[in-house]
């Protein structure tokens, strides 16, 4: 098994790599960034608002959280400056992170938990002062949709508060490199896209060096 800070550098580095080469191919080639454009100004007639709450309420029943990262950043970047777009990008998701958690926590718990009696088990339900490294493995883990670990979390009933600050901190690190990579490519700014490009690679970085040190391997 791949040891999770390697699991977490790539995915990092995935995600500004996919995200870099798809916003280049848009808005670089002269067809389809002026379908680009037009996309961009549906969105914006569309207002803030829908977008937002959108992103509150939608990723909890499975729409791809990643859609909204890639919208945002052009979309919204160049009218209200990245840092407000990363700020109301994060109060939604936090909205969405509690979301996913009550409903899996509280409506489909009992549900499942009835469920797995029948077949011979229980729900585990994991004690705070070991939550967190579960937390986090599971929000690192690639290729696991969103709402499926949100869900598996909430089933697990894993500590609310802790849930939502590992949670919010890992989505927000990227939502914060594909915001600013998506304004800069938007806007033209090939030093923006290299700052944001440096950013997904120090996130990797850094989740590297974390995972290291509180050897998240060693699951409880």
């Amino acid at each position: 098994m791949r040891h999770p800070s390697k699991i977490a550098f790539t995915r990092a580095a995935l995600v500004g790599a996919a995200l870099a080469l798809a916003l280049a191919l848009i808005f670089c080639h002269a067809a389809i960034r002026a379908s680009a454009l037009q996309a961009v100004d549906l969105f914006r007639r569309a207002g803030v608002f829908p977008f937002f709450a959108a992103l509150a309420v939608l990723p909890a029943v499975g729409f791809p959280l990643s859609a909204f990262f890639v919208v945002a950043g052009p979309v919204y970047g160049p009218i209200l400056g990245p840092w407000h777009v990363v700020l109301y990008g994060t109060l939604a998701m936090a909205v969405d992170i509690a979301l996913s958690y009550g409903i899996s926590a509280y409506p489909l718990r009992p549900l499942a938990a009835r469920l797995a009696g029948r077949a011979g088990y229980r729900l585990p339900e994991i004690a705070a002062d070991r939550a967190w490294k579960l937390i986090l493995l599971v929000r690192i883990v690639p290729g696991v949709p969103f709402f499926v670990q949100s869900g598996l979390l909430g089933l697990a009933r894993v500590p609310f508060g802790a849930y939502l600050l590992i949670s919010l901190a890992v989505e927000s690190v990227y939502f914060v490199g594909a915001v600013f990579l998506g304004t800069a490519a938007l806007t033209g700014d090939r030093r923006g896209m290299a700052a944001a490009g440096a950013w997904f690679v120090l996130v990797g970085v850094i989740l590297h060096y974390l995972r290291k040190t509180w050897h998240v391997r060693k699951l409880p």
